[in-house]
């Protein structure tokens, strides 16, 4: 991919300042490995920003793919102003990044933000993290899919079963909310419960970090947002500290789940680079400095 953006902006290697990569994993971002992946479940201790390093002979940064897309949020989108808030990913998988006093926090050994880690239901189905009841494991859109499926599987039709074409290996969360949205009562209800348990994990974080904005991306947040948003507030409003819960607002994202790589791009440039590759269209390359014509991004 790296080798096709180049080609397409007409660089060679020589021409490339630094690589930024998002990874959907949990990530080592000080040694640049991805330590696990439980969705690719060989990727264990890969040392990813070595191998692209000696490949590309640049520098390279590597990070959640939360975090790399709370970058373009803050830079490009609805998070620019604050200086307190969260970006919460609700993709296949769940993750969240800090940014606090206007920093991003990453904690004591880089791994800050496992919002799909918290604990939703004591004796909730296993997570692939190794815990049981985990907000990833209840209401990821992987979780939410794999429900689906069981239930075409054992006979619901209706909107469900049309929205994917009768064919349950077709599935994807556009169809299921479009289900819900002709009426279905069964896709009604298990966005609405996703919703619900979303939203018992974010009153953890207005009570402990007390964020005046939290934002929501990622694909389930883009093709379900009316059947989260409602459950999420009400949960935020009816369980969270009544200050805390008066300060923060709640908004969804208008990013593409793909702009990570204008995040990663950020993040691999460097601040003297920022404003540049902000400018761009951020596919994770820079270019590096020109003999002739200066620093350019791409």
């Amino acid at each position: 991919m790296i080798e096709k953006v180049l080609r397409r902006q007409g660089l060679s290697r020589d021409r490339v300042w630094g690589i930024g990569m998002g990874i959907s994993g949990v990530v080592d971002r000080q040694n640049g490995l991805t330590l696990m992946w439980p969705k690719v479940p060989h990727w264990v201790d890969v040392p990813v920003r070595r191998i692209l390093a000696d490949e590309f002979r640049t520098p390279v940064e590597i990070d959640d793919s939360a975090r790399t897309m709370a970058l373009a949020e803050r830079r490009f989108g609805v998070a620019a102003e604050a200086r307190q808030f969260i970006y919460v990913m609700l993709g296949a998988g769940t993750g969240s990044a800090l940014f606090l006093n206007g920093e991003l926090y990453t904690g004591a050994a880089g791994f800050a933000g496992e919002f799909g880690h918290i604990t939703v239901e004591e004796n909730g189905p296993p997570c692939s993290c190794g815990n049981r009841g985990c907000l990833e494991a209840l209401a990821s859109a992987s979780a939410l899919i794999a429900q689906a499926r069981a239930a075409l599987r054992a006979g619901l039709d209706g909107p469900l079963w049309r929205s994917c074409g009768a064919n349950p290996d077709a599935l994807s969360i556009a169809s299921i909310a479009q289900a819900a949205r002709e009426s279905d009562r069964f896709s009604a209800k298990l966005l609405g419960e996703a919703g619900m348990h979303i939203g018992i994990a974010v009153v953890s974080l207005v009570n402990l970090l007390n964020p005046e904005l939290i934002v929501f991306g990622g694909g389930l947040a883009s093709a379900a947002s009316e059947f989260l948003l409602p459950e999420i507030e009400r949960a935020v409003r009816e369980r969270a500290v009544e200050r805390a819960a008066a300060t923060v607002k709640i908004r969804f994202s208008a990013a593409s789940e793909s702009d990570w790589a204008r995040g990663a791009a950020l993040h691999g440039a460097g601040p003297s680079l920022d404003r540049l590759v902000a400018a761009s269209l951020g596919a994770g390359v820079t270019r590096r400095k020109s003999q002739t014509a200066g620093r350019t991004g791409s």
